[in-house]
């Protein structure tokens, strides 16, 4: 038994991890009925290629250009005009192993009532060959997320029915760089819907080479870190 959903995610010139993240999506045991692609104004290829893939493909494509949309805006507007009512979200520019979507979405097939369901993710360690990737690696224990190491689930694996997302407020806006998922994940966790978490890794996150790109991610992250705090210390949405 399957079930149809829409995957969202957004963009900002990808294009050099398009083509791989398109087969990727392909290769999927489970493709999604549709793909909605937020593109925040990229000027390196995206939507051109983008548009080539819903040329060719059998899965309905939707992308669309909202000019200097943050993450948050760009999923909301994704969800907003998604024609199913179930909802899969992940980052463009990840990888992804072939059952991926199927682990995420049969559970909602298999568990009665199931609201929220949860994928986990790595990195490629082939991939890891510079001295500022070796050392974030190092410091992530090899990201390997689970259930004996810090795991937050991420919008780059996750799916919701569209109540859920509604009765969350949606993802908050107010994060304009990072961790709005982080925030919106916090939300669903005081509402206390029914989740199921699949621990394969089965998306890979694409992760830099340079020291200046671990570092722009690291202010980012540390600017969403102090709404995602604010909100925990104050519980200002709920």
């Amino acid at each position: 038994m399957s079930v149809k959903f829409t995957l969202v995610t957004t963009v900002f010139n990808e294009a050099k991890r398009l083509d791989d993240t398109i087969a990727d999506i392909e290769a999927q045991t489970w493709k999604p009925d549709e793909v909605i692609v937020i593109d925040a104004g990229s000027t390196d290829g995206t939507m051109e290629r983008l548009a080539r893939w819903g040329r060719e493909s059998t899965i309905s494509i939707r992308a669309e250009v909202m000019p200097k949309c943050n993450i948050a805006q760009g999923r909301n507007y994704a969800i907003s005009i998604a024609r199913n009512e179930l909802i899969a979200s992940t980052d463009f520019g990840c990888r992804y192993k072939p059952m991926w979507l199927e682990n995420l979405m049969k559970p909602f097939t298999e568990i009665e009532g199931l609201e929220i369901s949860t994928g986990n993710f790595t990195v490629k360690e082939e991939e890891i060959q510079t001295l500022p990737a070796k050392s974030d690696y190092v410091l992530q224990n090899g990201y390997q997320y689970g259930p004996h190491w810090p795991y937050l689930p991420s919008s780059r694996s996750i799916a919701y029915w569209r109540y859920v997302w509604e009765k969350a407020g949606k993802y908050p806006e107010w994060v304009t760089l990072t961790a709005d998922d982080s925030t919106f994940w916090y939300v669903l966790e005081k509402i206390g819907f029914k989740t199921n978490i699949h621990w394969e890794r089965d998306v890979y996150w694409m992760r830099h080479n340079k020291y200046v790109g671990f570092a722009k991610e690291a202010l980012r992250y540390g600017v969403g870190a102090v709404s995602y705090t604010h909100l925990r210390a104050h519980e200002t949405v709920l």
